[in-house]
C-alpha cells in the first residue's frame, strides 16, 4: 500500500505485517491518490510542491518529476495502454504526461485551478475534467 501525507512523505506500507518498506520526501503535502502501472512497478503522485512524481514502487526511489505552475490536488489517471498520466493543477491547466520519461504531451487551459482528478472515457478517447470556473 502506498499512501501519502501532510508531513510531505510518501509512504509504502506492507500490508501482511504493517510494516514501512519505504518512504519518499517532497517539497509538499501529499493531497492526492496514487495511480499504479499496470504492472505494479511505478506509483504517480503530485504534491504540494507543485510537482506530479514518477516513484519506483521497489525502492520509492524518484524515476522523474514534472513541474507545474501550482499545487498538484488532482489525483492521477493512467490511459488504457499506461502511456500517459492525466492530471490537473492549481495553475488552471490539466495535463498529459508521458509516463516513460515524464515530458509533457500536452496541456489544457481551463479559466479555474483543476483539483478535480480526470477521467476517460470507456475508449480511452476522452478526458474529462472539472475545473473551479
Amino acid at each position: 500500500m502506498v499512501f501519502g501525507s501532510d508531513d510531505n512523505k510518501l509512504y509504502a506500507v506492507n500490508t501482511a505485517d504493517g510494516t514501512k518498506k519505504w518512504e519518499f520526501e517532497a517539497g509538499g503535502q501529499f493531497r492526492t491518490n496514487v495511480a499504479s502501472s499496470s504492472d505494479g512497478t511505478t506509483v504517480f503522485v503530485g504534491s504540494w510542491d507543485n510537482k506530479r512524481y514518477a516513484i519506483n514502487m521497489a525502492d520509492g526511489t524518484k524515476k522523474w518529476e514534472f513541474l507545474t505552475g501550482g499545487n498538484v490536488e488532482s489525483s492521477p489517471a493512467l490511459s488504457s495502454d499506461g502511456a500517459t498520466v492525466f492530471v490537473g493543477s492549481d495553475d488552471n491547466k490539466l495535463y498529459a504526461i508521458n509516463t516513460a520519461d515524464g515530458t509533457k504531451k500536452w496541456e489544457f487551459l481551463t479559466e479555474g485551478n483543476v483539483d478535480s482528478s480526470p477521467t476517460l472515457s470507456s475508449d480511452g478517447a476522452t478526458v474529462f475534467v472539472g475545473s473551479d470556473d
